[in-house]
């Protein structure tokens, strides 16, 4: 019965990490750690009898049980009449450099890892960390509408944009002006004048970079982040446990089994009427359900973001070989042993040129776009071939 509920859906008690209004006081313009520095306190991982391939790493029976629920999804049912396809497990294209198909993670990798956070950010950060799971045992899918802070940033974006929109305009429409009225130089910083003599203009728009920049010092002083919330919402898978983890804004967890989890390619709609491919992953026996995926990608990147999951939720395998893992990969056991066998770098992709880099995510897209991954068994038949003939180190494992 024990192992029963451990698999199931279910809430796990509330955690509220203790940040009193003083704490806050004493952290602000203090800065935090830096991630390199985080990461060597962060756990060794432990992977638990309910986790994906236990079994086959130890030998040992896991403790995994079916849910045998039978809510029906409400939006699973959407996501099949929008003509959401299933998607296959099991599939063998491990082309996982597509995924960061414009290179951001490589280029900014070694920034992320040494920049240092305010005080309180680093908190909240630990404190995530603590309710929902440490790297690499997690891999936690981000939620822009429930970042920290996130009516400061949006305001502070919107102002910055509005005064490069409104100043382009002024200076463009001035110019032209002065070329076609024929009033030179002086026209144009008379019409310049003319606009800010009425004080809503002047309020709205000729202060706008003022304003941008207060935000801009509020935000390196740390002071932003003085009401952010005492930690993240959202949603992680947790290679260790073999779960889809989810965190509420009262600090509850609830838990499913990975393997109960339907993956689904379907197409959403931008605001601008443009179709998205998204996964979606579906718990078959309860009302839960994830949709992730980046915009404007085309279809092959949903099954390969497919098997990336069921790549790093198998703990008899080592965690795939992508930049954002790298640093965490001597905490996973499994891995840390996998890269002693086969002497693999420990900073690989910290110390390879961007241009390389970017060579091997060429080559991984042009190989990935070609992998018929709605129907994996058609890959022997139509030749299909790796990235380099599969030599690369990011496909080993």
């Amino acid at each position: 019965m024990a192992h029963r509920m451990l698999c199931q859906s279910r809430k796990v008690a509330a955690i509220k990490p203790n940040l009193t209004f003083f704490d806050r006081v004493k952290m602000l313009g203090r800065k935090g750690k830096t991630l390199e520095e985080r990461i060597k306190q962060f756990p060794e991982v432990s992977y638990r009898s309910t986790a994906i391939g236990y079994e086959t790493l130890t030998g040992n029976p896991h403790s995994r049980q079916a849910n045998v629920g039978s809510a029906t999804h409400s939006t699973r049912h959407t996501v099949l009449s929008v003509g959401g396809t299933p998607i296959p497990k099991g599939s063998h294209c491990h082309e996982y450099l597509a995924l960061d198909s414009l290179g951001g993670v490589h280029e900014h990798l070694n920034k992320e890892l040494t920049t240092p956070h305010s005080r309180l950010e680093t908190q909240q950060i630990i404190n995530t960390d603590e309710l929902i799971g440490f790297s690499p045992a997690k891999f936690l899918f981000p939620n822009v509408l429930l970042l920290p802070s996130f009516w400061f940033w949006l305001f502070r974006v919107l102002t910055g944009l509005t005064a490069l929109v409104i100043y382009i305009f002024i200076i463009f429409g001035g110019s032209i002006a002065a070329i076609f009225i024929g009033g030179g130089v002086e026209y144009f910083f008379k019409y310049y004048l003319d606009f800010y003599s009425d004080e809503a203009y002047l309020v709205f728009f000729g202060l706008t970079p003022i304003y941008y920049a207060f935000f801009k010092l509020l935000q390196l002083s740390g002071l932003s982040h003085f009401f952010d919330p005492p930690f993240m919402t959202g949603s992680a898978l947790r290679r260790d446990l073999g779960v889809l983890r989810s965190l509420d804004k009262n600090g509850h967890t609830k838990d499913i089994p990975f393997e109960e989890l339907e993956a689904r390619t379907t197409t959403m709609w931008d605001g601008g009427n443009r179709a998205m491919c998204k996964l979606y992953l579906s718990h078959k026996y309860s009302k839960e359900g994830l949709v992730y995926g980046a915009p404007h990608k085309q279809a092959w990147y949903v099954g390969l973001l497919w098997e990336f999951f069921q790549h790093f939720m198998d703990v008899s395998r080592p965690l795939p070989d992508v930049p954002e893992l790298e640093p965490y990969r001597h905490l996973d056991p499994t891995t840390r042993e996998w890269d002693k066998q086969h002497n693999r770098p420990p900073r690989l992709w910290r110390d390879m040129d961007h241009r390389d880099y970017m060579a091997l995510v060429r080559e991984s897209v042009d190989s990935a776009a070609e992998y018929p991954y709605l129907k994996p068994e058609l890959a022997k038949k139509q030749k299909w071939q790796p990235a380099g003939d599969g030599k690369h180190w990011y496909q080993l494992g």
